[in-house]
């Protein structure tokens, strides 16, 4: 069990929009998990950019980006294979406004999506780096009902 670094207050270094991560190369993926059994599971990850810029996934399309500093490596701290992300640049931001997802999704050059899951019930392995190989992918688990930062048009269920 991880305690003590998990969700505690990170310092801000410095902002930007979510409208500057298109075009983006991520160079790797960490992600902080706190297993409580039988309760709820909580993570957080953190996308490097190139540059050794260190940012949370943002909420929505709106948000501004805070860039934070990496938490010290510990118990339930991990880096994620870096072959489906590594040097990918980001293409696309979508958002399900709706509530289907924590996070929004990052669209990447591979078509791979990206997202992060912040608490889910303790045993179901959904808390943390949430991961679609293709767009289809991600329709069938949340639907077309999303904006994406390209068109900023809402898409709607057929």
């Amino acid at each position: 069990m991880c305690r003590g670094f998990l969700f505690i207050e990170m310092p801000y270094l410095y902002s930007m929009l979510v409208k500057e991560l298109p075009g983006k190369k991520i160079t790797r993926i960490y992600s902080v998990l706190e297993l409580e059994p039988g309760g709820l599971d909580r993570a957080e990850c953190f996308i490097e950019l190139e540059n050794n810029i260190v940012i949370d996934i943002p909420y929505d399309l709106d948000d501004d980006l805070w860039i934070k500093e990496l938490p010290v490596s510990g118990d339930g701290f991990e880096e994620h294979e870096t072959s489906v992300f590594s040097d990918q640049r980001i293409t696309d931001i979508i958002s399900y406004y709706d509530g289907s997802t924590d996070k929004v999704l990052l669209l990447l050059e591979n078509g791979v999506l990206i997202s992060e899951q912040q608490i889910a019930p303790n045993g179901t392995a959904l808390a943390g780096l949430t991961v679609f190989n293709n767009v289809a992918e991600m329709e069938d688990r949340y639907g077309s009902n999303y904006v994406t930062l390209n068109s900023n048009t809402p898409r709607s269920e057929s």
